[in-house]
Order: C-alpha cells, then sequence, then structure tokens
C-alpha cells in the first residue's frame, strides 16, 4: 500500500467519524435571536456545495419542481413570511445537497449511519430510564438557550417523552427509520438484521411516540403482504417485533413509566381526533374557502403562505401554540400543490428505490407513513435523508453516475474555465 493510498484511507476513516458525530447530534447548536441554530446541517450544505463544485449536481424533474414551487411560493406570499419562516424554507432547499455528493462520499455517509443510530438509541434508552432532564447537556444534545421541556412537544400526560439527542421524539424515528432503510446492506446490519429490527422497535415504545408505533405495524404489514409467500421471514421479523416490545415494557416498568404506554396506547385506539390533527385539518380547511375564487386558486397552486391564524384553535385542543396542519398537508397549505406534489413524488421514489429488501421495506414505508401526521420533513436533516433515500440503492452506490445528462434526470456540468480548478483539487485529493 502507497503512502498516498493510507493517507487517503485515514482521511475517509476521520471523514466517517466526522459524519457519525453529525447524525448523531443534530440539534448541537445555539438560538440565534428566536431562531434555533445547529452546527450539523450548515456542514452537510457546505460539504454538499464543494462537491457541486467539483462535479456537478444531478437534479431530477422532480426536484427542479420542487425548487421551482418553493421559490414561486416564496415570491407569491413573501408578506407572510417571518425570519423563522425563511429559515424554514432555506433548509428545505438545502436538503437536496445528497445530489451531489460523489460516490465514495455517500459510501462514507451510509457507513456512517450505524454507528450514529447506536449513539441515538443508546442514549435515548438511558435517557427512558434515568430521565430526560438529567441527561441534557446543552451546547449538545440541545442549542445553546432553548429550554427543552418547554419549547418542545415532549410531554405525554405527566410524563416526559424520551428524544434522546432529537429534543422530538418524532423526529428521531423518522430519522431511526430512513437510517435503517438506507444502510441495510451495511455490513454491521445486515448480519444482524433482528437484533436492529428489535433494537428499532424498543426505541420506539421507549419514546412514547404513538406515530411510530403506527408507523411501525404498517411497515411491517406492508413487507408482510409483499413476502407473504415467505412465511420464515414474516415470523422471525413478527418475533423480533414482539420481542422489542416486552423489552420496552420490562425497562419502564422500574421506572414506574409503564403507565404512561398503556395510557397512550388506550388513546392511540379511542383519540378519533388523532391529537387535535383532524379538527385542526377541519378548522383549516373551513378557514382556506373563506378565500375568494381568484385568492383560493393562487392559493392552492403556491400555498397560502404563512398567513392562516390557527392559534385559538391550538389552544382550545390543548396544544402548543403554532399550527395544527400536520405532515403532507403543511407542504399543500403552505407551499402549495406543486410542492406537495413534489414531496410526494419523493416519498415515492424513496419506496420504489428501496423495494426488494424486506426490511428496508418495512422502515420506509413506515417513515412515509409516519410523514403523513407529523412535520418531520421540516425539521432537519430529515427531508435531507428522504432525498438521500431516494437516489442510494441499497448496497450504498449512486443510482445515477455524477454529472452530465441522464437519461431519467437533468444535470449540469461547469463551465470550461471552471474545468481546470475541479481537475486540480481531484488531483490534491
Amino acid at each position: 500500500m502507497s503512502v498516498y493510498s493510507a493517507g487517503i484511507g485515514l482521511l475517509r476513516r476521520r471523514a466517517r467519524w466526522f459524519y457519525t458525530t453529525l447524525f448523531a447530534l443534530p440539534r448541537a447548536g445555539i438560538v440565534v435571536g428566536a431562531i434555533p441554530f445547529s452546527f450539523a446541517f450548515p456542514l452537510w450544505v457546505i460539504i454538499g456545495l464543494r462537491d457541486a463544485v467539483l462535479g456537478g449536481i444531478r437534479l431530477k424533474p422532480r426536484h427542479w419542481v420542487f425548487v421551482g414551487g418553493l421559490i414561486a411560493s416564496l415570491l407569491v406570499n413573501f408578506s407572510t413570511y417571518s425570519l423563522f419562516n425563511l429559515a424554514t424554507l432555506a433548509v428545505l432547499l438545502a436538503s437536496l445537497v445528497p445530489l451531489s455528493y460523489t460516490r465514495e462520499r455517500l459510501d462514507d455517509i451510509l457507513s456512517s449511519l450505524p454507528l450514529a443510530m447506536v449513539v441515538i438509541m443508546l442514549f435515548g434508552a438511558i435517557q427512558a430510564i434515568v430521565g430526560v432532564e438529567i441527561t441534557l447537556i446543552e451546547g449538545i444534545t440541545h442549542p445553546v438557550g432553548e429550554n427543552v421541556l418547554n419549547d418542545n412537544p415532549i410531554r405525554a400526560g405527566d410524563h416526559v417523552k424520551m428524544v434522546s439527542t432529537f429534543t422530538n421524539g418524532n423526529p428521531m424515528m423518522f430519522f431511526l427509520f430512513l437510517s435503517m432503510a438506507v444502510s441495510m446492506e451495511r455490513r454491521v446490519i445486515s448480519q444482524r438484521r433482528g437484533l436492529w429490527l428489535g433494537a428499532v422497535v424498543l426505541i420506539s415504545v421507549l419514546s412514547l411516540v404513538r406515530g411510530s408505533w403506527v408507523a411501525l405495524v404498517v411497515g411491517l404489514a406492508y413487507a408482510g403482504f409483499r413476502g407473504r409467500g415467505n412465511f420464515k421471514v414474516n415470523f422471525k421479523m413478527a418475533t423480533y417485533g414482539v420481542l422489542g416490545v416486552l423489552l420496552g415494557m420490562a425497562v419502564l416498568w422500574p421506572t414506574g413509566n409503564l403507565d404512561a404506554i398503556v395510557d397512550r396506547f388506550v388513546v392511540l385506539l379511542t383519540d378519533a381526533d388523532g391529537n387535535g390533527r383532524v379538527s385542526g385539518a377541519v378548522t383549516t380547511w373551513k378557514e382556506v374557502w373563506h378565500y375568494g375564487g381568484f385568492e383560493f386558486v393562487r392559493g392552492v397552486l403556491w400555498g397560502f403562505g404563512f398567513d392562516l391564524d390557527f392559534d385559538m384553535e391550538r389552544a382550545r385542543i390543548g396544544r402548543q401554540p403554532g399550527s395544527p396542519i400536520e405532515g403532507y398537508l403543511t407542504f399543500l397549505l403552505r407551499f402549495g400543490v406543486i410542492v406537495f406534489g413534489s414531496i410526494l413524488a419523493m416519498v415515492a421514489a424513496a419506496v420504489r428505490n428501496l423495494q426488494g429488501d424486506r426490511l428496508a421495506e418495512v422502515f420506509v414505508v413506515a417513515a412515509a407513513t409516519q410523514a403523513l401526521a407529523d412535520n418531520v420533513l421540516l425539521f432537519p436533516p430529515l427531508l435531507f435523508m428522504l432525498v438521500l433515500a431516494g437516489e442510494v440503492d441499497v448496497r450504498g452506490c449512486v443510482v445515477d453516475d455524477p454529472g452530465g445528462r441522464r437519461e431519467d434526470g437533468v444535470g449540469w456540468k461547469l463551465p470550461r474555465g471552471l474545468k481546470s480548478i475541479r481537475m486540480a483539487a481531484r488531483r490534491s485529493l
């Protein structure tokens, strides 16, 4: 092995540790004004911009539609945007950076995900046992200046939900679902699939996130139906799932939080309103119908922005101030049907891309189901993960070659004047 090869190998190993840290600590940062600023996501964007300069960015029609729809929505509804809303829009646009990553970087990113998941799940399990408040580390598990308990929806009655390093259990579970789906062929996961499935189910139970319970059931049912001829595999998946549930209940029993599972499960079965989601959506549509003909059509096409006032309805149903719109409906009403359609296309691309691997299907469908009723895609880096899931196959290889035109996508190359810069940069690596 040459010194050069050894040096490149060392740099790649260090890069994987760096990526692991970014994934495992997505909320490390500081509150700037009223905006929580995390360090991890801007670094992902910077890495993507560097790769875009060297090799271009691979945008397919659904991505072009997404970008165009967001920009048009911003121009039409600019007066309704606050600084926080502009930051949200910037995060959505920047989430397309995986489309610029090189094949080697994507492989390093996928290789870093298993360890990041271990850190998140292990810290979450400890948090579920000893309590959330004891384990909070300002600037690492949450931004400096943020009050985790008051600024995040993490209370379940008298109990505080385990959130690990995410400050919110919903995006944590969505991240674990998609991470499992895209990492399924990593050796550390592929050789112990049952153990990983049981671990994710265990964390789902400990998190008290009912949306993740429903999502896992839907994912398991989908994969089981597609593989209904393979009883052995379906039986193993169901067995490890049940073991994860039982272990989760055993962990919570000594802490006195076992009754929280029962309470939330009973509410899940009896609450037809979905914790205010149904009534919130109904109230939203009633308000939307009050718009005139032209305003209504414009709103459907480009969204109604952030001009809709839902705080009174939110207070009535006892939830925290903010929009009761959840899930994909947020994209339809906030940004319009064009952005809404492109989001659904990205979800469909991720599901289609990961089909063929039974356990990957479980988790990608679970993620798609959870996004139906939760605003997880507005939480960085989760749309980033969805884009990644739609563009990388289960073996960790890029579906399309970097740069240039492709049969099913659109790409661009650098102008001739910058080619020498690109080649010099590549030789230096």
